[in-house]
């Protein structure tokens, strides 16, 4: 938590708290080594001044243990009370037997037997018991007991000063610190700032002198940071005078953005790039100069006029085809004229003279030329529909579907099909080239259905939850097998065979590629002798599955 709680101070405020932490550790370490070292003297003094005490008393206390005089003993323990240190004292015989003993109070009363001799330290308490001599013989032992101030109470008082010691510390050096931080930081944090970007960036003053630049700016000029530093920032372009302006287009704008200009590199190289730059400002709002970076743009110039070149080649190219199946197509269709017109000749001519099979043979011929020639109507239609020039406009589907089943119908009196049409649907598409989707998935539903007792063809629509409308056209004709689905929208593609039901296997190639062009989806679904229902829509989906 402390470390994303830094992490998010600037360079100035982390200077100024690394500052204060380092001063607060200084001042509490040589607290802590103050009052530690502080703590041994006074414990070395007491226990001085305590043994000096102890030895006083046994010089004097030999001659009332060799006399056994008791009363003498205590007259040389009395003066003990002028020391409030002294928490009791007591004279001992050879035997370790109290002989003698004084007590400031009842509740530190001296032991009722002597210990060893030596120092000793409980809690706040420091004891000792000395040895009483004569000539050169124990004769007895003295003790004392002495309070001394406990550890706590010293540390508490030291904390104190410390504390109004600190405080004072950091009221004198706050200000002066955070005056360096900000002539630290600052510069710090600009360079940082200018070197994170990985595209040219230049500072200017007011004078258009360049004050500071990035390395990008030394790679794209060709001259190092100390030899740009200074000199005038419009120098550095194919055209110093447009330089020139955007400068003072940002000084009188404040920002500007997509400034286009060519730098041109000591070797004579020409980097293109778009300018953004703004003014900066000092604490105080005053303009201090302007900050701009470039972007360079020499790829992207390059990208576009290689699209352009592209564009075009293919654009020629396609103007090339398109006359090219147009002549293929002209060639192709004159001999399949001239063979399905001999051919109807021939039989009608000469049908006398041909048996049933020769009939048979010329009528093939017939057929196939005729669906050669529908094959070559279909195939330049679907080159047709990639190019051609769209034009959106609101149009209702649902008389649009209605229109062509009555043309299905005109062209075909003898057969009766019952049709649903949803009314008022509406769509933003180009009419041409909906009117030839609905033909084709309409001539499909009335073809497929022609086997079907009770022919039934249906036109709807359904509004998903992510709003987009999904069209529909369904039948109960021959249907198809799921398994197969996939080839239904590949050129010359077909699921049943001729002499099934007629055909090119165009038609849903050219649907999907119009409704592609709509930017939508298509698909289908069918089950063999139920029917089937192909769906489409005339937007791109964002999200779900569509249809």
């Amino acid at each position: 938590m402390a470390k994303s709680w830094l992490a998010e101070l600037t360079i100035r405020a982390k200077l100024t708290v690394i500052s204060i932490l380092t001063s607060i550790i200084a001042i509490v370490l040589a607290g802590v080594i103050i009052v530690t070292y502080d703590n041994y003297l006074y414990h070395t003094q007491k226990v001085g001044e305590l043994t000096a005490q102890a030895k006083i008393l046994a010089a004097g206390l030999s001659a009332p243990l060799e006399f056994n005089d008791q009363q003498a003993a205590n007259d040389y323990l009395t003066p003990l009370s002028a020391n409030p240190d002294i928490a009791s004292g007591a004279v001992y015989k050879t035997n370790g037997v109290l002989f003698a003993s004084y007590s400031r109070s009842s509740v530190n009363p001296p032991p009722s037997l002597a210990a060893a001799h030596g120092i000793k330290a409980e809690g706040n308490k420091l004891s000792i018991f000395w040895p009483v001599l004569q000539n050169q013989q124990t004769v007895g032992s003295v003790y004392l007991q002495a309070s001394i101030e406990p550890l706590m109470t010293r540390i508490f008082r030291y904390s104190g000063i410390f504390f109004l010691a600190m405080l004072a510390s950091l009221l004198i050096t706050l200000p002066i610190a955070m005056r360096l931080h900000y002539a630290i930081a600052n510069p710090v944090y600009a360079r940082s700032l200018i070197e994170a970007s990985i595209d040219p960036l230049v500072t200017i003053n007011p004078k258009g002198e360049i004050t500071d630049v990035n390395l990008a700016t030394v790679k794209a000029t060709g001259l190092e940071r100390e030899a740009l530093i200074g000199t005038d920032f419009s120098s550095y372009f194919t055209d110093p005078a447009k330089a020139g302006e955007i400068y003072l287009q940002v000084f009188n704008e404040g920002l500007i953005t997509d400034f286009p200009l060519t730098i041109r590199h000591v070797d004579g190289k020409l980097i293109d790039v778009l300018y953004n730059a703004a003014v900066y400002k000092s604490e105080r709002g005053n303009v201090l100069g302007v900050v701009a970076v470039a972007r360079d743009v020499t790829a992207q110039k390059q990208a576009e006029l290689e699209i352009n070149r592209r564009t075009a080649e293919l654009q020629a190219a396609n103007k090339e085809l398109e006359a090219f199946s147009y002549s293929v197509s002209h060639d192709l269709r004159a001999p399949l004229r001239a063979i399905d017109g001999f051919s109807a000749a021939l039989l009608e001519d000469y049908s006398e003279g041909l048996d049933d099979t020769g009939k048979n043979h010329l009528n093939r011929v017939r057929s196939a030329t005729q669906r050669m020639g529908d094959l070559i109507d279909d195939m330049l239609e679907l080159s047709r529909i990639a190019r051609v020039e769209m034009h959106h406009q609101t149009i209702n589907l649902s008389e649009m579907v209605t229109s062509v089943l009555q043309e299905l119908q005109k062209n075909d009196e003898q057969r009766k099909i019952d049709w649903y049409v949803q009314p008022d649907l509406l769509a933003e598409a180009d009419a041409r080239l909906m009117r030839i989707v609905f033909n084709n998935l309409l001539g499909n539903a009335w073809k497929y259905t022609s086997k079907q007792p009770n022919p039934f063809i249906e036109f709807g629509a359904i509004k998903g939850e992510d709003g987009i409308t999904t069209y529909f056209v369904r039948d109960n004709g021959a249907g198809f097998d799921m398994t197969y689905a996939g080839k239904l929208f590949g050129a010359f593609q077909r699921l049943h065979t001729v002499a099934e039901f007629p055909g090119t296997g165009v038609g849903l190639a050219t649907v999907q590629r119009i409704i592609h062009r709509h930017g939508g989806m298509v698909s289908g679904e069918g089950i063999p002798d139920q029917g089937a229902t192909f769906y489409f829509t005339l937007t791109m989906p964002t999200t779900g599955v569509i249809l």
